[in-house]
């Protein structure tokens, strides 16, 4: 959903315009989406998890003072 407060202002206009059926639509529509969105994102599972550049040792890091 596009957010907490965006989802009911769009379900009062729908409902106010269309019906109580186009709050179904709207969520149909919404679950479809995102279906359609982690459908498209790629499989992770044996993908080694390393960063792009490695990080400095611990003694060579420079800690700002308070």
């Amino acid at each position: 959903m596009l957010g907490g407060a965006v989802t009911p202002l769009i379900a009062t206009t729908l409902e106010d315009s269309f019906g109580s059926s186009a709050i179904g639509y709207y969520l149909a529509f919404i679950a479809l989406a995102s279906t359609l969105c982690t459908l498209g994102l790629r499989d992770t599972r044996d993908a080694e998890m390393v960063t792009a550049v490695p990080l400095p040792a611990a003694e060579d890091r420079q800690v700002a003072p308070l």
